[in-house]
């Protein structure tokens, strides 16, 4: 270890800039890490920003082909991330598995880090080397925050990778019921069928997740081939309830609505499956 990387390494912005002018700004440890990588790893957002303005090489790949701003996300370190952005590093940099700064910064729930690097134009929708996106990873490790800063900078919901597998089926998957709500709120389709026919409720469904499997039924998924299934039946019966009571409290307040009308007003509150 360099005297350089030692002094990012430990956020020593006195010694660091004493370094800076010996030179070899991109030397390298056993591992490939230059100074730069160091201090985003370590969050020294004052080293990051005077390593970038003496002209060290901003996007150097270490040897799992890790940046220092894959560094600075993966770790949480939303200051590394928008220095390094300003100071032109490249954003969608995959490492050896394909991972990019953002979806390290998503699968460690790291918002801050999601935003600023939406913000600064990254591509949302990269797939690593396993056919996952930063929107897939968030949604699988319950990062629901992550989810939503996603889902409103533009990212595509309905994306299928992996076997036609989308976020909401993952979500669904791993029992992060608090992502699929915040997916079915921004929008995404909910009967996406994978290659061999599998939707987000049937997935929930052989995952014994009650409460997904609830949310995604009272949202009008269609229930399909899982109709029969005891909890399945139990909902449409609990809908089907509602309705007939909704029909029956406003038939003896005696208000006069046309058939069709009443029914309007069942569906706008309950959904057809």
């Amino acid at each position: 270890m360099t005297k350089l990387i030692e002094a990012a390494t430990k956020g020593d912005l006195k010694a660091l800039r004493n370094y800076i002018q010996l030179g070899e700004l991109d030397s390298k440890d056993n591992y490939g890490n230059t100074a730069l990588i160091w201090g985003a790893i370590r969050g020294h957002s004052d080293c990051v920003k005077a390593l970038s303005k003496d002209g060290c090489q901003l996007d150097v790949q270490n040897y799992y082909g890790n940046t220092a701003l894959i560094m600075a996300a993966r770790n949480g370190h939303s200051g590394c991330v928008k220095a390094l952005r300003k100071a032109g590093c490249q954003l969608e940099v995959q490492n050896n598995r394909g991972d990019t700064a953002l979806i390290w910064g998503a699968w460690n729930g790291h918002t801050d880090c999601v935003k600023a690097l939406s913000k600064a134009g990254c591509q949302l929708d990269l797939q690593n080397n396993y056919g996952r996106t930063a929107l897939i990873l968030g949604a699988m490790t319950g990062h629901t925050n992550c989810v939503k800063a996603l889902s409103k900078a533009g990212c595509q919901l309905d994306l299928q990778v992996n076997r036609g597998n989308t976020a909401l089926k993952w979500g669904a998957s791993y029992g992060r019921s608090d992502c699929v709500k915040a997916l079915i709120e921004a929008g995404c389709q909910l009967d996406v069928q994978d290659n061999d026919g599998y939707t987000a409720l049937s997935e929930a469904l052989s995952r014994n997740c009650p409460q997904i499997v609830r949310m995604l039924i009272d949202h009008g998924c269609d229930v399909g081939g899982c109709r029969n299934h005891p909890a399945v039946q139990q909902i449409l019966q609990e809908h089907l309830e509602r309705r007939n009571a909704i029909h029956e409290s406003l038939d003896n307040h005696s208000l006069e609505f046309p058939e069709v009308t009443i029914g309007e007003i069942c569906d706008f509150l309950l959904p057809h499956n």
